[in-house]
């Protein structure tokens, strides 16, 4: 009999609850991707994090769950390896995987499609498993979708087993959040991409969420990335983020004000989207007036219709661009 159930039996099953390994980003028995450039810091953050994880301890401001933790690691030399976790500290329940062992770590699952004894082994003891990177752990080409199913369903067999797997994987030509196939993005429970920004003499990591299962937003984290003597510790500056978030809407806020109140002055009338749009071209693209018309509707602006059922906006009383603290446009 094929295992098929109805909803309301659905509903009657005992189910665990979402546990999280890194409170609100990693769950218990997922697959997750973080993609970034070469030199972006992955193998950094996977080992700050491991650490993290086995001991128990927050992490960028995050509580973990223990666990123990493997690295399968076919990146990096000893040496480097060896300098890094100088700096991100060690433990007996972090274990590495290295490129130099005899005999290699094997790929995910062989020609015939059967999965690794080795890693089905330790994901039936637990482990977090931080593959890094995707693209040394499989035979298959990145660009086809059936192929990149096969190493996701492969995956979803250590998950089963009940294993947790982070993979690292790089970004695609023209600034693509991932390299390869969109089964990449479709297969996994949750994806982040994480891209440096410099400041000055300030060095930050954008780590964005750009698919999550079980939180109902995507969300950033800004890091800071800070120099030490003996390589470099992170610190979680969101609120920093969020700020900078903030004064950009008041600026947007600012600019379309200014556009609803310049036009009525010279036409006697508020204007329509497309003559907002049209005025703002070169500050603001199509897409980000699009949502901020919807997002602040009836809070900064009121939308209305004139003739035949055409929408037009007009600024809500007390509302005016020397308020917001916006940039005065100039048409």
């Amino acid at each position: 009999m094929l295992p098929i159930l109805n909803t309301m039996d659905l509903m009657n099953l005992s189910l665990p609850p979402i546990l999280w390994m890194w409170e609100g980003i990693i769950a218990y028995g997922t697959i997750n991707g973080i993609t970034a450039d070469a030199g972006a810091y992955k193998t950094w953050l996977s080992l700050f994090l491991a650490q993290a994880i086995s001991n128990g301890e927050p992490f960028l401001n995050r509580i973990t769950n223990i666990n123990k933790v493997i690295i399968f690691d076919k990146e990096n030399s000893g040496v480097l390896l060896q300098s890094r976790v100088k700096c991100t500290g060690a433990s007996q329940s972090v274990f590495i995987y290295p490129k130099w062992a005899q005999p290699l770590s094997p790929m995910l699952f062989d020609k015939e499609g059967k999965v690794s004894e080795l890693y089905l082994e330790y994901a039936r003891r637990g482990y977090l498993m931080i593959f890094d990177s995707l693209t040394r752990f499989h035979w298959c080409e990145e660009n086809s979708a059936s192929s990149m199913k096969m190493v996701f369903d492969a995956f979803q067999q250590l998950i089963n087993a009940g294993g947790t797997v982070i993979f690292l994987h790089h970004t695609g030509k023209n600034l693509n959040d991932y390299r390869g196939s969109s089964e990449i993005k479709a297969g996994v429970d949750c994806l982040f991409t994480m891209k440096t920004v410099v400041t000055g003499d300030d060095k930050f990591i954008n780590l964005k969420c750009i698919k999550h299962r079980f939180v109902d937003d995507n969300f950033d984290l800004l890091i800071q990335v800070n120099r030490t003597e003996h390589g470099i510790t992170l610190e979680d500056v969101s609120s920093m983020l969020k700020e900078q978030d903030r004064k950009e809407e008041e600026r947007l806020i600012g600019l379309i004000l200014s556009v609803l109140n310049e036009h009525f002055a010279m036409h006697g009338e508020y204007p329509n989207q497309s003559s907002i749009i049209e005025h703002l071209s070169g500050l603001i693209s199509k897409d980000e007036v699009r949502a901020m018309l919807v997002k602040f509707c009836n809070v900064k602006w009121s939308e209305n219709r004139r003739g035949k059922n055409e929408k037009f906006y007009a600024p809500i009383a007390g509302n005016n661009t020397q308020e917001q603290g916006g940039t005065e446009y100039e048409g």
